[in-house]
């Protein structure tokens, strides 16, 4: 088995004299790494790679101990920007410390009033063709079952403290009638042209047979009262009545009942008529 090398190393610019100081893990020592970071790399570009110099300045048993090594380095080079190529004075980031006030000051000062690039920026048509055929991308049944075994068994699930702040963000929204027809054109458009299988109509209506959605279904007090609450202040336009009340009819229309739950349904209406007359 090859033996990994664990090494601090120092890089200089053979042109301007300005060096990196970088921790380096690797089987091969004679290896072509130079070093990384965005101001080593920006002066890797710009003055070409046969203009710098590696030198391995000392071995460790470890990638940790490498690592915590580069600080007394960079201090003993003075390889901090400006002076050098690092910018963190422990060599790396994402830890305590590891940004120079100096770079800190730059960075502030590049974020200040910056304005996001892709604000009010108008795609091409051919852009929207392209990202429109991306989408519409057709997955093999290889990869489709390699994703339905990742997901298989996964449930996602909110705690009750989420699920409070999802109901309490949505609570009393408006949408704006402009943002209903988009909604309304890109449902239309994702389910044109797509077809469910003779195999798929049959399994959905196997399973929906007889079968009531909420039947033997009873709810919790605390359930109706969110679902009361969630209706307070719900505004439909006549037109979603007019929708729900056709959809409504549609469905009653549809309903077949077999002789046993007709004769039910009689007997119910009876016993209803006569609680009436009694009263």
């Amino acid at each position: 088995m090859k033996k990994k090398y664990y090494i601090v190393y120092i890089t200089t610019n053979l042109i301007n004299g300005k060096q990196y100081v970088g921790d380096h893990e690797t089987y091969n020592i004679h290896d072509t790494y130079l070093g990384s970071g965005i101001y080593f790399v920006n002066a890797l570009n710009e003055y070409g790679k046969e203009n710098f110099k590696r030198k391995i300045l000392e071995f460790f048993e470890s990638k940790k101990d490498a690592f915590d090594a580069q600080e007394k380095y960079i201090k003993k080079f003075n390889t901090l920007a400006p002076n050098g190529y690092n910018i963190s004075p422990k060599g790396g980031l994402g830890i305590m410390g590891c940004l120079s006030d100096e770079t800190k000051l730059k960075m502030s000062r590049s974020l200040k009033g910056r304005i996001s690039p892709n604000k009010d920026k108008k795609l091409s048509e051919s852009h929207k063709k392209n990202i429109s055929k991306n989408h519409n991308k057709f997955l093999s049944e290889e990869t489709k079952k390699k994703i339905g075994l990742s997901n298989k068994g996964k449930h996602r699930t909110f705690s009750e403290e989420v699920k409070k702040r999802m109901s309490e963000g949505q609570r009393g929204k408006k949408v704006s009638e402009e943002t209903k027809q988009r909604i309304s054109q890109n449902n239309s458009k994702y389910w044109k042209g797509k077809h469910r299988s003779p195999e798929t109509i049959k399994k959905i209506s196997e399973n929906n047979k007889g079968v009531s959605k909420n039947k033997g279904t009873k709810l919790s007090n605390e359930t109706k009262e969110k679902l009361r609450r969630s209706h307070i202040g719900l505004i439909r336009s006549e037109e979603t009545k007019k929708r729900m009340s056709e959809s409504a009819k549609k469905r009653h229309n549809r309903q077949k009942h077999s002789e046993e739950t007709k004769q039910k349904i009689s007997n119910a209406r009876k016993k209803y008529e006569l609680s009436k007359l009694k009263k």
